[in-house]
């Protein structure tokens, strides 16, 4: 086993510091959040329920991975946080990282 240990108290003041030094930033992310997140999802569910089940199955699995794409970002703005770092929304940014690795795997198929 291992003797770490974590500090409920440091953790939580840090958490709460975080929050109060950049709550209209957090404030701006839950508001994009809900427009990224919930509102396709609920569009996809009137869809799903309007069609036959068929077409409800791929688009539930669409709605799963978009949100764990929006969850990993979520988790990357977080730890930029963590480190002190001051995030900055770039719109370009996954669609050169999706380029890269299309790049990456076309160059490795022999």
């Amino acid at each position: 086993m291992s003797d770490k240990t974590v500090d409920t108290q440091a953790a939580l003041t840090f958490g709460w510091n975080t929050l109060r030094d950049n709550f209209v930033f957090f404030l701006k992310l839950l508001g994009v959040l809900i427009g990224l997140a919930v509102i396709p999802a609920m569009v996809l569910g009137k869809i799903a329920a309007s069609t036959n089940a068929y077409l409800g199955i791929p688009l539930q699995f669409i709605n799963i991975v978009w949100q764990s794409v929006l969850g990993m970002g979520l988790l990357k703005i977080c730890l930029n946080l963590y480190d002190k770092r001051r995030y900055r929304f770039q719109i370009y940014g996954p669609a050169c990282r999706w380029r890269s690795i299309t790049s990456w795997r076309n160059s490795s198929i022999p």
